[in-house]
């Protein structure tokens, strides 16, 4: 009898012990982005909310960051299981993190301030870190040039446009590290919300796909002249449909 309970209490500790592991695990939320990725003023640049101690997502308040314009953009399972056997005995680790991401448009140049977020994991609210980056203002060139135009600059709500980006380069693409590819486009209209952005009919066919501000595109590239000078122009469209009426500035490319 005293072997039996005493068999019973270890196997009651050892479920004792287990489930304390999972409930009192620790949890840390923290936020970064990327420091090796260059940012310019303008452009857009991927913010992480990580969950250390979990593997699913919690509820962040993106309102503290509403002036960067924050779009969710995805989510990561960043947990890791490793295994180690010891005296023939297999131990498998489970190590839990989560990362949310969230693309910011840089607003200006120098060092940018992101302040610390809240967010709810299991019913506790945690608070992130503030997070610095630095933002460049982009390089003045003579070698490429933007426009941006619309199929008609007044419609109806409902009523689609298109809206055309044209890049032009004034260079020999060969030259170009990676080619079009070592560059990215910022189109405020297809993040604003003001419009529904949809593909054009009959596009994509032969053509290099490509994101803009999380936005799939279709490249075209030919050998064009503009004012006065040989290159090579890239170009995509898009079919924006607003959402409601009065003036809406489009903003640069």
């Amino acid at each position: 009898m005293d072997k039996f309970w005493k068999k019973s209490l270890f196997v009651l500790l050892l479920t004792l012990t287990v489930l304390g592991a999972e409930v009192f695990a620790q949890i840390n939320v923290s936020a970064q982005i990327d420091g090796k990725a260059e940012i310019y003023v303008g452009g857009q640049f991927d913010y992480y909310v990580v969950i250390d101690g979990e593997n699913k997502a919690g509820q962040v308040d993106t309102s503290p960051l509403s002036k960067f314009s924050p779009k969710h953009s995805g989510n990561r399972n960043l947990s890791q299981n490793s295994i180690s056997i010891v005296n023939r005995r297999r131990t498998q680790t489970t190590v839990k993190r989560f990362a949310m991401i969230y693309s910011l448009t840089a607003i200006e140049t120098g060092d940018l301030r992101i302040p610390a977020v809240k967010v709810v994991v299991g019913g506790k609210t945690y608070t992130t870190n503030p997070v610095t980056v630095n933002v460049k203002e982009p390089s003045r060139t003579d070698k490429i040039e933007l426009a941006m135009e619309v199929s008609r600059k007044k419609c109806y709500v409902g009523e689609p446009i298109v809206l055309t980006v044209k890049w032009f380069i004034h260079e020999d693409l060969t030259k170009v590290p990676n080619g079009v590819g070592n560059f990215s486009f910022n189109v405020p209209a297809y993040i604003s919300g003001d419009f529904y952005v949809e593909d054009v009919d009959g596009q994509g066919v032969g053509q290099a796909n490509s994101t803009v501000n999380g936005v799939s595109v279709f490249l075209g590239q030919q050998n064009v002249r503009y004012k006065g000078r040989a290159g090579t122009m890239v170009s995509f469209s898009k079919v924006l449909i607003p959402k409601k009426a009065g003036k809406t500035r489009l903003g640069t490319s």
